[in-house]
This record gives C-alpha cells, sequence and structure tokens, in this order.
C-alpha cells in the first residue's frame, strides 16, 4: 500500500495544474478586459453618453453584449446595433483566444478591416453588416478555419472575393451583397461543400458563373442578380436540387435556360421585384416559374422542352401590382 507521503504527493501534480489554469485564465481575462476597454475608449461617444456602461472593472463576463466559457474567456461579443462609431483598428484580435461569434452590425464602423482579423482561430461567426466599411476583404479572412457564417453586406467593400475563402471548407453562409466587389466568382467556390446561402447580390462581379457552382450540393439560396455577368447559366446549375431560391435577373446573361431547371423541386418562394426591388426588400429573389424574371435585362431565349409552370409548390408576392404585366405564367 502507498504510504500516506506518497498519496499526498501524487496529489501535488494536480493542484499545480489547477492552480496554473487558474493562473492562465485570469491573465486571459485581464487582457480580454484591456483590449475592449482600449477599443471602447477609441470609439466616439459624442453621440451618447453612455456608451457600454456596463463595460467598468474586469469583469468581463457581465459586460453589455459579452459572453464567457466555463474558464471566463470570452466567447461571443455581439454588439449589434448599438450605436457604434469607429474603427476595427485599435482592436488586439489577438486578446481573444475563444472568440466564437463577433457580431457588430449595424452601427457605423468604417475603415477597412484589419488584417489581424486571422488572429481568431476559434471564430464561427463574423457578422459586420450594415456597417460603412471599406477596402477589400482581406486574404487573412481564409485563416479562419472554423468559419461557418461571414456575414459582409451593405457595407463599401471593393476588390475581388478572395479565393481564401473558398478553403473554409466549413462555411454555410456568405453573404457580401450591397458592396462594390468586382471581377469573377472564383471557380473555387465549388469547394464550399457545406455552403447552404451564397449571396453576392449588387455587387460589380463580372465573368461568367462558373460550372463549379453545380458543386455546392447543400445550397438552397443563390443570389447573384444585380452584377455584370455574362454568357450562359451552366448546366451544372441543375445539379442544386435544393434550392428554395434563385436570383439571375439584371445581369448580362444569355444562351438558353438549362434544362437542369427542372430538377428545382423545392423552388418556393418567389418574389418578383422589378423597379422597387432595391428599395423594398434589398434583393430579388427570382423564381424559375416565371421565365420572364429569369431572363429581365438578360439576353436569354426559352427552351419549350422545359415545363417551368409544373413547379406548383412554388409561391409568390407581389409588391408593386405593376409587375404583374411583366410575368408570362406557362
Amino acid at each position: 500500500m502507498a504510504s500516506k507521503e506518497e498519496k499526498t504527493l501524487s496529489f501535488i501534480p494536480i493542484i499545480l495544474i489547477l492552480l496554473l489554469d487558474s493562473s492562465a485564465s485570469a491573465a486571459t481575462a485581464g487582457q480580454e478586459a484591456e483590449a475592449l476597454l482600449n477599443w471602447k475608449a477609441s470609439l466616439d461617444n459624442s453621440t451618447s453618453l453612455s456608451l457600454l456602461p456596463s463595460w467598468v472593472g474586469n469583469s468581463i463576463c457581465n459586460w453589455e453584449g459579452i459572453a464567457c466559457n466555463n474558464f471566463e474567456s470570452i466567447t461571443q461579443i455581439n454588439l449589434t446595433a448599438s450605436g457604434l462609431r469607429g474603427t476595427l483598428h485599435a482592436l488586439s484580435f489577438s486578446s481573444f483566444p475563444s472568440l466564437m461569434s463577433l457580431n457588430l452590425s449595424h452601427n457605423a464602423i468604417f475603415g477597412t478591416i484589419p488584417l489581424e482579423i486571422g488572429f481568431l482561430k476559434s471564430l464561427q461567426i463574423l457578422d459586420l453588416a450594415g456597417n460603412n466599411i471599406n477596402g477589400s476583404i482581406p486574404h487573412e479572412v481564409g485563416m479562419l478555419g472554423k468559419l461557418t457564417i461571414l456575414s459582409l453586406q451593405q457595407n463599401n467593400l471593393s476588390g475581388n472575393l478572395p479565393t481564401e475563402i473558398c478553403m473554409l471548407n466549413s462555411l454555410s453562409v456568405i453573404n457580401v451583397a450591397f458592396n462594390s466587389l468586382m471581377g469573377s466568382i472564383p471557380e473555387a467556390i465549388g469547394n464550399l461543400s457545406n455552403l447552404t446561402v451564397l449571396a453576392l447580390q449588387l455587387n460589380n462581379f463580372s465573368g461568367a458563373i462558373p460550372s463549379t457552382i453545380g458543386n455546392l450540393s447543400s445550397l438552397k439560396e443563390m443570389y447573384l442578380m444585380g452584377n455584370q455577368l455574362i454568357g450562359n447559366i451552366p448546366p451544372e446549375i441543375g445539379k442544386l436540387k435544393f434550392l428554395t431560391h434563385l436570383g439571375l435577373v439584371d445581369n448580362k446573361l444569355n444562351g438558353s435556360l438549362p434544362s437542369g431547371l427542372n430538377n428545382f423541386t423545392f423552388l418556393k418562394q418567389l418574389h418578383p421585384m422589378g423597379k422597387e426591388w432595391k428599395r423594398i426588400h434589398g434583393y430579388g429573389l427570382v423564381g424559375i416559374k416565371q421565365r420572364s424574371i429569369i431572363t429581365r435585362n438578360n439576353e436569354m431565349h426559352d427552351d419549350k422542352d422545359i415545363q417551368l409552370g409544373q413547379l406548383v409548390a412554388c409561391t409568390h408576392s407581389w409588391p408593386s401590382p405593376e409587375w404583374k404585366e411583366h410575368i408570362r405564367w406557362d
């Protein structure tokens, strides 16, 4: 049998580990609190005397918009529509090793997305929608290997969609609509087998729709309207059998409608938009049941073998009565 002294000694490493974990947690909490307070100090509080009033002291897990794990390390920063005005450059991204969700949407954040965003190795949700962010999407976003949702719509972003984003296999949502992005849709987009929403509408994307789009086997919503896309709709689009929303109008597409469109048996929601589609919804949902809506402002002709009118599961709404005269039913 082990002696009393031996048993006591065996507990010492465990106690040391616990003490070290506790010390590390306290250090992390301290650096996270400092990072947030430094960022808060950089923000413009001229419009509000009570900007983030709970952000005092070191009890960060009780601060507004902050959630922590059991080790009191920050896992979520959710400050959507909080009246924040400033940049992200004073925010030390490397101080948040456990951060899984960063939501700063619908504020007045301006400036560029810092390259240091790539330090957020645990990040799963990045939502910066509805701000005034400019510049390009940094390639460092491609370092966020656990990212599932990328929401950057309604900003002033320009440049290309980085190919590195197409290497993030966990992505389920890409929404970069309502920006000034340009260039072609990367061929590598087809790598994203878990993608369910691809929203690229109202940018300046050009070139052809890549045939690799047909590899997006989980895709349910695809919005490509309001760009400068050219060429045919690739027949591979017919592989997207789970599509419920599709938007192609207001491009420079030509050719005929692929027969594979008959496969869209899950297409269910149509919001045919015309002159008012930006103002009412911000995007148009284009239904296959309506040839004239798919082809509007594109140079396409119908293939009479496509029985689009058979998709009776589709529903539709009429935001503007004037649009009824533009619809031709099969």
